[in-house]
């Protein structure tokens, strides 16, 4: 993919706010026209041929997405953005799993869309904040071990509104594991690339616990 197959880059922009809005290759472009165009219908709930079209080229970009990013087809979820797949996550699987007392790790340089859910749990659970150093972050500053048998996950972005220096390659280079050896750890707003999913991978050989919210 290079800078010519975006058009909104034939115009004179410098354009830095990615987090917020893509832009979008022409060949995604093509692909949506062609939607709009000859098969504009919704997914898994039609029983008529442009419905099943949709489902068809639904799945396939589902397989595709898995391949890409060595996951399993069961294992992708479509979400409109990382913000809606955290509170997803926290909302959903976290406010049943947590009790109260229990700890979750932040961080204070953290965007609002990466602490309100946490505070949205009905439980008494304590969160906890790394402190910044020249307000960075980096895999130094994180306490892994010494964890209180109470802690039970770590919400911490890669890049933010503040300079953060942690990169998902880092993590491979730490022992994750506590007293009890379990431990639930939740990456988010994490850049896709190879080798961060290369990191991912192996990592996950061991934890078999990760959740990547990209």
């Amino acid at each position: 993919m290079h800078r010519e197959d975006f058009p909104m880059f034939k115009e004179d922009i410098i354009y830095l706010d990615n987090g917020a809005t893509t832009f979008k290759p022409k060949s995604v472009l093509n692909k949506m026209n062609e939607y709009y165009e000859t098969y504009s219908a919704n997914a898994h709930r039609g029983d008529y041929s442009i419905s099943y079209k949709v489902d068809v080229e639904f799945e396939n970009a589902r397989k595709k997405i898995a391949e890409f990013i060595g996951a399993d087809i069961e294992e992708v979820v479509f979400t409109s953005g990382a913000t809606q797949s955290l509170n997803m996550i926290v909302t959903g699987f976290f406010a049943n799993y947590l009790q109260d007392g229990d700890e979750v790790l932040l961080t204070k340089a953290e965007h609002a869309s990466n602490i309100l859910p946490w505070f949205n749990i009905k439980k008494d659970i304590n969160i906890k904040y790394i402190e910044l150093d020249n307000e960075q972050v980096t895999i130094n500053d994180i306490p892994f071990t010494g964890f209180s048998p109470r802690f039970k996950a770590y919400d911490i972005m890669n890049i933010g509104q503040k300079a953060s220096d942690m990169f998902i390659e880092d993590y491979k280079k730490c022992n994750f594991k506590y007293e009890d050896g379990k431990l639930n750890i939740l990456l988010t707003h994490d850049p896709l690339t190879i080798s961060s999913l290369d990191a991912i991978s192996a990592l996950n050989e061991d934890l078999k616990n990760i959740t990547l919210v990209a």
